[in-house]
């Protein structure tokens, strides 16, 4: 585990990393998903580790060579129910 590994970043530095919005990583710390987070007094960090971690279990392979996200032409703009 080298420095960077070990350094914490703020919510705006894990959106950005992330590309998505801050909003939708506080919907994930209320819901218990997305990456791990510590909260320090009142301030909520994230370990790059821990990012590093997320992304890897997040990581989607297909052999078939079908969408894993299940939007296609032929059914783009359908819902998708789970």
């Amino acid at each position: 585990m080298g420095v960077n590994d070990e350094r914490l970043l703020t919510p705006r530095e894990v959106a950005e990393y992330l590309q998505v919005p801050g909003s939708t990583l506080s919907q994930w710390r209320y819901l218990g998903r997305g990456p791990a987070w510590v909260k320090l007094g009142r301030h909520v960090r994230y370990a790059v580790a821990d990012l590093n971690d997320y992304v890897a279990a997040q990581r989607v392979s297909t052999t078939d060579g079908s969408s894993r996200s299940g939007v296609s032409r032929s059914n783009y703009g359908t819902k998708r129910l789970n």
